[in-house]
């Protein structure tokens, strides 16, 4: 029962990291098309989207970081 929980539990954090993946994306995206249309300078977009980069990294991080626990947790349920 735990393993089959543990399973689902494995597949729905899968989902959600592709999801974040993909959502993260779409954000770049519209940052490059934003930045486009502004007519900012290049030092102050390249800074930006630096800044937008570092917090995309730091969101699929955490998501990393509860996809381990699940694992780790599931784990010790097999044992």
């Amino acid at each position: 029962m735990f393993m089959v929980l543990g399973g689902l539990s494995m597949l729905i954090a899968l989902i959600e990291l592709s999801v974040l993946s993909i959502l993260s994306r779409l954000s770049i995206l519209t940052v490059h098309i934003l930045i486009a249309f502004s007519g900012l300078s290049m030092l102050i977009s390249a800074h930006g989207v630096m800044v937008l980069s570092i917090l995309i990294d730091l969101s699929s991080l955490s998501v990393l970081i509860v996809l381990s626990g699940l694992i780790i947790t599931n784990i010790a349920a097999a044992c």
